[in-house]
Order: C-alpha cells, then structure tokens, then sequence
C-alpha cells in the first residue's frame, strides 16, 4: 500500500470518526458543533470516551435535590415534594442550625420558616 492510499484511507476513516462523535454528542442533548467532529477527527477514542461519558444535557440542566422527611429525589425548584406532599425549605436559607432548630420544633417547616425571617 503506497503512502497516498494510506493517506486517502485515513482521511475518510477520520472523517467518518468525526461524524460518528458528532452524532454521540447529539444523542447525548449536546449541540452538534464543529468543535466535537474536530475532536473525534483527529481524537477519535478519547472523543467518544468523553462524548459518552457526559451527562445528557437535561440532566444537567434540571438538578435533583433531595427531600429531608422522606429522601425521595424532588426537582430543586420544586416547593413541594411529590413523594411525601410536605413542603420542602428554601435552598438558600436553610444552614445546619436553623434545620436543627426544624426538628427540634417537630418538623413544623412553616414554623421554621417563619423564625428564619429577615428581620
């Protein structure tokens, strides 16, 4: 096999990894973009490694949280979880001693809500 052979046959073989990466990052809920057929033309393996190894794109754009009374993952948007039907607190206002003070209320979280009130 002459050295132009070699080259056509890794050029379209290259090619042809590019696209493959392209359509896994797609697959995945990445935008197909010049940048991953770059990647998967000339890294082709740790293009594919990196391209499966992402989150898809939904996960990563609706994080998960956890419910404090019953442990069931609740959309962090979410005010209310749709295991248990409790009110969940605020992400940005709970710390470990306004929570302690939560249970030792009796998991009253209205209660707990309104002590931890700006003042």
């Amino acid at each position: 096999m002459d050295s132009y052979t070699f080259f056509v046959a890794w050029f379209f073989g290259s090619i042809i990894s590019g696209c493959v990466t392209v359509l896994i990052a797609k697959a995945r809920g990445h935008r197909p973009s010049f940048w991953w057929f770059l990647f998967g033309f000339f890294l082709f393996v740790i293009a594919v490694i990196a391209a499966v190894g992402l989150p898809p794109k939904a996960a990563r754009n609706n994080p998960q949280r956890k419910c404090p009374y019953c442990g069931a993952d609740v959309p962090s948007a979410n005010r209310v979880c749709s295991a248990c039907d409790r009110s969940l607190p605020d992400l940005g206002t709970a710390t470990v001693n306004s929570w302690e003070k939560t249970v030792a209320a009796g998991d009253d979280v209205e209660k707990w809500a309104k002590q931890n009130q700006p003042k």
